[in-house]
């Protein structure tokens, strides 16, 4: 039997608010909000707990800037934002 390992990249998208907000936490609560983020729907809605997104065991979190080129971006502060209005 073969077993396979698969990594998925996902580009989140943050405003200034959450970049003032992100300064002060450390490095593991810095994560645990990006990958908040993450577990959201492109129309902002809460995923549900069985989403893949929300298996990230060993999810590294990156600046994209430092690592890839320009990448079309997953989930965006603003559609949760507007989600909630």
């Amino acid at each position: 039997m073969s077993q396979f390992v698969v990594t998925m990249r996902w580009y989140v998208e943050s405003d200034e608010q959450l970049e003032e907000e992100l300064e002060s936490l450390s490095l593991e609560d810095k994560n645990e909000k990006i990958l908040d983020i993450l577990r959201h729907r492109d129309n902002g809605t809460e995923c549900c707990g069985s989403c893949p997104i929300n298996s990230n065991e060993s999810a590294v979190i990156l600046d994209w800037k430092e690592f890839y080129g320009k990448k079309p971006i997953y989930m965006s502060i603003d559609k949760i934002k507007k989600s909630k209005k």
